[in-house]
């Protein structure tokens, strides 16, 4: 904005010399076409100091992005370590072991009833334990 109303001063001020030749009118455009020129030469300065800013904002930000010492690359080691073990375990307890009339037969049921057993069996130690406390 600023740089397109000191491009039109300096315009006018070209233009109206045109026009009018008096000495106080020529320093009147000499003035207005030198403020114009300052002007326009301090928007481009503030221009390429903006630039180099955001350059080196930009530079910033992306180191921000990039810090991974101590307690935060630790996190993302083990983070890492963790959701890749799920993954790989989720996808082989899913994989199918063999089919029985088209149907897969997955780990997933093996497990479950494995869980089911250990669990009883642990169910009955405890009960066995009470049993002869108590007599």
């Amino acid at each position: 904005e600023w740089q397109k109303l000191a491009l039109n001063m300096l315009l006018l001020s070209i233009s109206e010399q045109g026009n009018k030749t008096p000495k106080k009118i020529l320093q009147l455009d000499k003035s207005k076409r030198e403020k114009a020129q300052q002007v326009i030469k301090d928007l481009e300065s503030l221009k390429s100091n903006n630039e180099e800013n955001l350059f080196i904002l930009g530079l910033v930000n992306n180191k921000l992005k990039e810090v991974d010492t101590g307690f935060t690359k630790t996190w993302s080691l083990i983070k890492d370590f963790i959701t890749s073990s799920k993954d790989n375990i989720v996808s082989f307890i899913y994989k199918p072991i063999f089919t029985i009339n088209e149907y897969p037969v997955t780990l997933l049921p093996l497990i479950k009833l494995l869980l089911i057993i250990f669990v009883a069996y642990i169910v009955s130690k405890i009960v066995t334990f009470f049993i002869h406390r108590i007599e």
